[in-house]
């Protein structure tokens, strides 16, 4: 990696944290920071650069009907490898691009299917062209049209680049110089009837070999996604993994002392396998360092969410809003962020006595003044 500020690390240490959950399995991951060129903040995150999964890469030669020891040309940095070394380190072969769908149309020899492939080019047909590249990896993609025959040569030079992957530190500097912490869920899921594999999450999960296999990697800092000042009361919002960025808060605060209050709402399928870190944030609510609300949502028969206790807790949740608290939010943006913005707004309006408009513009001077901050994927 050239990029300004890289360095190369190892896994020092892996253990799951939810061995029994229904849910993701979920690892905190423990890195060397050795190399590490200079501190990260509370809030950065580490961007790593992952490898293919080996199994992957020999059904996508399978298919091209090569060894891997062939030679390539990198597109971009213009650098010669094997074609196995290109495969597992430099080229996307789970999310493939347009042009790969236009070198199957100029070389398929049927009309009908020559017309299909042609039809989804058209820039209005975009929406199916995406479904289809989204369902499929490069090695399924070419076997469903098994009548094009296409040589490494003509596909490499189409494949987009094999990109770094963030993840939230969830350890603070201060507290452990030597090493960074991650948390990170193992994403498994179907398209087109086949199983996939998260490229960096199985890398890093199952992967790696602790204290063996190289990871490249930079520090990508949050820019606005940090801590207030010490004296500052700041209100936690987060599910699953998004937990990362406010272990690492709430590790720095404990650290340094910091005399502004804390409040995590954190949100979980199960107490029992899925309460992460929990004698950490236990530990913290014993000293009265830190004020914990924790939905589990599927130990009992009525889902309950941090939504659910933001509302039971309204008339705090307004009275640290009024005395100049920071509101940060990480978690999925799909299934969490915009129930927990209604629920943030519908506080606002009716413990502030304000109208529909006037709430809105109360929620959009959180934001200019970055008191309403968020981290969602």
């Amino acid at each position: 990696m050239k990029k300004k500020g890289s360095f190369e690390t190892t896994l020092l240490s892996r253990k799951l944290l939810n061995p029994h959950t229904l849910g993701k399995p979920t690892y905190h991951l423990i890195l060397d920071a050795k190399n590490l060129p200079s501190p990260f903040t509370p809030g950065d995150s580490l961007a790593i650069l992952p490898q293919n999964d080996p199994e992957t890469v020999q059904k996508t030669l399978q298919v091209l009907k090569a060894t891997g020891d062939e030679l390539v040309e990198d597109p971009r940095t213009k650098k010669t490898y094997s074609l196995i070394h290109y495969l597992l380190f430099h080229a996307n072969i789970t999310r493939c691009s347009s042009s790969i769908i236009r070198l199957l149309y100029e070389r398929h020899p049927q009309p009908q299917k020559k017309q299909e492939l042609e039809f989804l080019l058209i820039p209005e047909n975009q929406e199916k062209l995406t479904a289809l590249l989204h369902s499929h990896e490069l090695w399924d993609l070419l076997l469903a049209y098994p009548e094009v025959s296409v040589t490494y040569q003509e596909v490499c030079p189409k494949l987009l680049p094999l990109l770094p992957r963030l993840y939230s530190i969830c350890s603070a500097h201060q507290t452990c110089p030597s090493e960074i912490h991650l948390i990170v869920a193992l994403v498994t899921y179907t398209t087109s009837g086949k199983p996939r594999k998260g490229v960096c999450s199985h890398f890093l999960c199952l992967g790696a070999k602790e204290k063996i296999t190289p990871l490249p990697c930079y520090i990508h800092p949050s820019h606005k996604f940090s801590l207030p000042a010490p004296d500052k009361d700041i209100i936690l919002l987060c599910n699953g993994t998004g937990i990362a960025p406010f272990r690492a808060f709430l590790e720095h605060r404990y650290t340094n002392k910091s005399s502004g209050k804390n409040w995590l709402f954190m949100g979980q399928r199960n107490k029992e396998h899925d309460f992460f870190y929990r004698d950490f944030f236990e530990k913290l609510e014993r000293e009265d360092f830190l004020k914990l609300s924790l939905a589990f949502s599927r130990d009992q028969e009525k889902k309950i969410y941090i939504q659910n206790l933001m509302l039971q807790e309204s008339a705090t949740v307004w009275q640290w809003l009024e005395k100049g608290a920071y509101i940060y939010l990480c978690g999925s943006a799909q299934t969490m962020a915009k129930d927990v913005l209604m629920a943030l707004e519908e506080i606002i309006r009716e413990r502030g006595s304000l109208k529909e408009k006037e709430a809105y513009a109360y929620m959009q001077t959180l934001k200019k003044e970055n008191r309403l901050l968020k981290d969602v994927y």
